[in-house]
Formats: C-alpha cells, structure tokens, sequence
C-alpha cells in the first residue's frame, strides 16, 4: 500500500491546537487531515466518519484566538492551496523517480487531483458567501459550518458541478463532459498501458497525454472562469485571497 491513508494517524495528532500553524508539521498528519475534507467516504462506520470530519473543520474554523481578525474559511483556505501547490511541484518533478508512472500522473493530476482542489475550493466560497451575508449572527454562522459541513459529503465532482450548475449550468456541463472523458480513459487498461508505455527523452512526447491534458485544461478553465464570475457576488476578501 500507498498514499496518504497507508497508514494510520492519530486522531489526537489531528485535532491537536498547537499543530495549527506548524509549517514544519509531519507529511501523513498534514496530509490526512487535508485528504479527510478533500475526497474521503466513509467504508464503515459512516457516523464515525462524519464525526471525525465535523471535528477537524471545526480545528480548522473555530480558532478563538484568531476569531475577529481572520475569517473562518482563512486558515482552511491557506492550507488548500499549499497542499495544491505542494502537489503540483510533486508531479512536475516526479519523472526522476519513476518515468513510467509520470505521464499516468500528469493524467491523475489533471483530472481527480484537480477536482479534489476545486471542489473544496468551491465549497469555502460559498462558505465564505454565506457569511458575509450575516457576519455578526453567531446561530448563522453555526448554520454556515453545518451546510458546509454537509457539502462534504459529495463527492468533489458533485461539488464543482453542484456548485457551477446554480449560475452556470452550462460551465457545470462542461465539466462533466470532460471529467467523463478522463474516467473512461483511465478506466480503459489499453489506454493506460499505451500512455504508460515507453521511457528517457521522448516520455513527454505523448498524444494521449496531451488529450487529456486538454479536458484537464477545460476543467480547469471552467472553474477559474466561474470564480470570476463570481466578483460582486462572493465577498471580495476570500476571491483576493484565492488568487494572491
């Protein structure tokens, strides 16, 4: 086994106040707590589950030493984009270690990565929204973390369309189209040997990486687009904080 879940993590490590902050913090503990709100669905133990999620967007959202100066979606916010980012460098540089799983993550990257980021991206929006619509009533902003808190549930392709398809059902149908498109390559085993196929210089070279990096680019696209659309509409502060 592999990945973030491989292993177990502590729940007091997660919860842990004084980790909040430490950019020093342990990779699985980091990782897991991040990977918890991006994508994670119960196997068993549902209500467990979902405990355990309320607890950490609570370690996320509920900092009494910040309330009043920072926004609730702020510190959650930050670590997305730094798990974003971090991600990101992983799979530009990944080809050193193994060439032959590079292309297959460029893929992984431009399609469920990217929904994992956008998906909890658009939720703390409307999180952020709901806010700014009553910013001193303690029982709204309870409810906002509810609703949040219930959106986490999705899956992050029910919450970029879910979110898109309100406004933009057209930007949301794009979406999907192209998201179906990277699943049923990567659902094809004749596909994924062709793209994985191949080593050195010419591994970049690859016409299917190339498709496919193109849905990627229309998810993407249509994400960023909708977020612009969004001036006037989301609080100006959480849109800044997105792109600076």
């Amino acid at each position: 086994l592999d990945g973030i879940f491989s292993k177990p993590v502590p729940l007091t490590d997660l919860l842990d106040p004084a980790r909040r902050g430490r950019l020093a913090e342990d990779l699985p503990t980091f990782g897991t707590r991040m990977q918890l709100l991006i994508d994670s669905q119960p196997v068993l133990h549902p209500e467990r589950h979902s405990g355990t999620l309320r607890q950490v967007l609570k370690w996320y959202c509920e900092d009494e030493a910040a309330a009043g100066f920072f926004p609730p979606w702020h510190y959650l916010l930050n670590d997305l984009l730094r798990y974003h980012r971090a991600l990101a460098i992983r799979y530009q540089w990944s080809w050193r270690d193994d060439l032959s799983r590079w292309r297959l993550l460029k893929v992984k990257e431009a399609h469920s990565r990217l929904l994992n980021i956008a998906g909890l991206l658009l939720l703390l929006g409307r999180f952020s929204s709901q806010l700014a619509e009553s910013p001193v009533a303690a029982d709204q902003a309870g409810n906002a973390l509810d609703s949040l808190e219930d959106r986490l549930r999705l899956t992050p392709l029910e919450r970029v369309t879910g979110t898109l398809a309100g406004t933009a059902p057209s930007r949301a149908a794009r979406v999907l189209a192209a998201a179906g498109q990277l699943s049923g390559w990567l659902a094809d085993p004749a596909w994924v040997k062709e793209l994985t196929a191949g080593s050195g210089p010419e591994l970049a070279a690859s016409p299917l990486l190339d498709t496919a990096r193109t849905a990627g680019r229309q998810i993407r696209a249509e994400v960023a687009g909708f977020l612009r659309d969004q001036q006037g509409s989301w609080p100006e502060e959480f849109l800044d904080a997105v792109m600076l």
